[in-house]
């Protein structure tokens, strides 16, 4: 039968030409003529992509659509479906980097944007060809390589040491890539031709290569390579998952990369030799568990997979139990297995969350147990100890709780009980920022006060989704995604819900991030909030706002934003729009538990073996469970200390490189060497942080102090706020800057 390659300036498919029998290759323009006048089946091998080497200059983005997924379709809405025998489409390992909660990052060099197209391509053939009931073979290619080719770091490499120019590395050189020949791709492509079914593999050799050992084995000169430690926007180990395509294709032997270099430089790999990671983390889509795990399958296990499973089947995965005699056995459809295969499964597959079902437990079992599952999974949650159920001898969904880093420490922690929320029975909330980590936290423990309304608020999308599966559907519970800087909008959910408390969370709260974007700061951390506070003129409301440590003697883009948010927030408690008002500002350092925050990088470097970065060995910040503060932040909107800031008990500032060795000394239990990377302090970081500059007074309330604040005239307020709004119009970032840093020192 023949097979048709359709992109004539790719690499691979000259190559496969060469390979595949009664093969032709052809390109867009000549292909739709193909397709007019053929009256055989064929093979369809889809090469055509706008071209890798270019993708750093895309210049038109029409002509990189069309050229990436444009013709594709135009191919699919033409093509006589009866005479195709099947489709192997190549794809890339890049598309494991394309899905990504922070929307907003750089991609300078397109790389998010080729991985995403890429990804819709694959989805607009799994679209076709299942409706049409045509065999679809997508093969994710890793790095390939091979003679004649000009787009790898394999060639760029070869390239350098040729002609002894510089060459810039990222990350340190760290990254971990899985190099495949062009060669074992073509035979690869050539057996999947034979197989009859649908598929989607990983087409690498299962093994990783760092890209600074590819340096030292080339001996290119140090003066000529330039290592850059900013993180780019890529994953840091990439290695294929031969497992599923092994089924089916037995390759035991591939092309190594020594000795491809060997042919090209005699003299090499004498001593030098590139050492083979093995595939340690799974990549990012397909590889994700589907629903939790819940650890024990005992009475608890099973009440809680009744309710989890009432909700959605797809909610749990399976069980894992100690007692030899549940191992193998189901229930309610879901296996049961030992804690052994749990580990042989996390090798495979990204378990996203296990939930410890042991109410009987002690603690000191709990913390045992955390320590040996936190390094294969994401998250760990865990029913409390049987006294702190939330109804006695009865499991709910609700008692779910998480388990953080500050849970191993050995912190002194208080627990959250349901009387903590009692004040919220029967009233209507709404938590903006509802999605993110402290609004979500907010948002868990105010369904278990019983609302009369709980609408969570907050402008992702994702975030949101991922919520409403975590809390499921009840009826007092509404998920809005709005930007809350749209005032009428906001407003108008107000009315409707006849809302008594605000929990304003929203905020972009990254340091480093902020930096570089201060009109977003701006927008997302004093407009919102000025919107917020316009929309609750003259209501008897109470609103909180939740601050940060970063707003005191503010150095960076996100203290400056909050503290400016804090002097609004309580100036405007003496217009006499507010007089019904009830305006608060909490303010709280580090927490356990949130996405994106230090500790839970210094997690993933851990777990995945990873050098450390550390930007100085003195540095302390304040640390709290999320679950405290955010308690904490329910108390204090019952107090009513006019202006004033209320500042959480954190206790003493904690050293961050201690943490950092406590983690990994509970991980590895000393098996495994502490590898630091010391990279200096930015100039938006302080060495320490301090919760206030001025005299703690003690509230009415157990670990809630309050500090008195002196006020601005509000018409020096709205001056600002003119003046604010005219500078972001103007997009003037210079002034902008300036009148922050004035208004925050009055």
């Amino acid at each position: 039968m023949k097979t048709i390659i359709l992109g004539k300036r790719s690499f691979l498919s000259q190559r496969l030409k060469k390979k595949i029998n009664s093969s032709q290759v052809y390109d867009f323009r000549e292909f739709k003529n193909f397709i007019i006048f053929n009256k055989e089946k064929f093979n369809l091998i889809i090469n055509s992509f706008y071209p890798a080497s270019k993708l750093n200059k895309i210049s038109s983005l029409n002509n990189y659509f069309n050229k990436s997924v444009g013709d594709l379709s135009n191919i699919l809405d033409n093509i006589n479906i009866k005479k195709i025998n099947k489709i192997i489409y190549t794809s890339s390992a890049s598309v494991y980097g394309s899905i990504n909660e922070n929307q907003y990052v750089s991609d300078d060099n397109n790389r998010i944007l080729y991985a995403s197209t890429k990804l819709l391509s694959e989805t607009l053939l799994n679209n076709f060809c299942f409706k049409n009931k045509i065999q679809l073979i997508i093969a994710r290619v890793f790095n390939m390589y091979g003679d004649n080719e000009n787009f790898s770091i394999i060639h760029k490499l070869v390239e350098a040491k040729n002609r002894k120019s510089n060459i810039t590395i990222y990350n340190n050189g760290d990254t971990v890539r899985d190099f495949i020949h062009v060669d074992d791709v073509c035979e690869i492509y050539t057996k999947a031709l034979g197989i009859k079914k649908s598929l989607l593999f990983d087409v690498g050799s299962g093994y990783g290569t760092k890209i600074r050992d590819l340096v030292k084995l080339l001996k290119i000169s140090p003066k000529k390579i330039i290592y850059k430690k900013n993180k780019i926007n890529e994953i840091n180990h990439s290695i294929a998952n031969v497992s599923d395509i092994n089924k089916y294709i037995k390759k035991k032997k591939f092309i190594s990369i020594d000795v491809f270099l060997k042919n090209k430089f005699k003299f090499i790999i004498k001593k030098n030799k590139l050492i083979k990671i093995e595939k340690e983390y799974p990549n990012t889509i397909n590889n994700y568990l589907n629903g939790s795990v819940i650890y024990g399958c005992g009475f608890a296990g099973k009440e809680l997979a009744k309710k989890l499973i009432k909700r959605s089947n797809n909610n749990i995965s399976f069980f894992v139990d100690d007692n030899p005699d549940l191992i193998g056995k189901k229930y309610i459809g879901k296996k049961i297995i030992s804690n052994k295969e749990l580990f042989l499964v996390a090798k495979k597959k990204i378990i996203s969350n296990i939930i410890i079902a042991i109410p009987s437990m002690s603690h000191e079992k709990l913390m045992n147990l955390y320590v040996k599952l936190f390094p294969i999974t994401l998250n760990i949650t865990a029913l409390p100890n049987k006294q702190k159920l939330l109804k006695k001898n009865n499991v709910e969904i609700e008692d779910i709780k998480n388990l953080e880093i500050g849970d191993i420490l050995n912190r002194n922690t208080f627990d959250i009980h349901k009387n903590s929320v009692k004040n919220f029975n029967k009233k209507s909330i709404i938590v903006t920022g509802g999605a993110g980590s402290i609004g979500s936290e907010i948002s868990r423990q105010l369904s278990r006060s019983n609302p009369k309304k709980l609408v969570i608020i907050d402008s992702s999308e994702y975030n949101l989704f991922k919520l409403k599966q975590e809390l499921g559907y009840k009826s007092y519970i509404s998920y809005v995604l709005l930007d809350i800087i749209n005032e009428n909008h906001f407003k108008k959910i107000i009315e409707k819900h006849k809302t008594q408390y605000i929990f304003h969370a929203a905020a972009y709260k990254h340091v480093n991030i902020l930096e570089e974007n201060l009109f977003s700061a701006v927008k997302n951390n004093i407009l919102a909030t000025v919107s917020v506070l316009n929309s609750i003129k003259n209501s008897d409301i109470n609103m909180t706002l939740i601050s940060t440590d970063k707003a005191v003697s503010p150095k960076n883009v996100l203290g400056i934003t909050k503290r400016a948010s804090e002097i609004i927030t309580l100036s405007k408690s003496k217009d006499f729009h507010f007089k019904k008002t009830n305006l608060s500002v909490v303010r709280f350092g580090n927490v356990f538990g949130s996405s994106g925050s230090a500790i839970e990088i210094f997690k993933n470097q851990i777990q995945k073996n990873s050098p450390i970065t550390l930007t100085d060995t003195k540095m302390t910040r304040y640390f709290m469970s999320i679950r405290e503060a955010c308690n904490l932040v329910l108390q204090s909107s019952q107090l009513k200390y006019s202006n004033s800031i209320y500042v959480l008990n954190m206790g003493k500032p904690i050293k961050i490189i201690d943490v950092i060795k406590k983690i990994h000394q509970k991980i590895y239990k000393n098996s495994k060497n502490l590898n630091i990377e010391i990279i200096g302090k930015n100039k938006a970081e302080k060495l320490h942080e301090k919760l206030t500059t001025r005299k703690l007074q003690q509230s009415k309330l157990k670990n809630i102090n309050f500090i008195r604040e002196k006020l601005i005239n509000i018409k020096n307020i709205d001056y600002f706020l003119e003046n604010l709004e005219y500078h972001m119009k103007n997009f003037n970032e210079k002034k902008l800057s300036l009148l922050l840093k004035k208004f925050i020192k009055k």
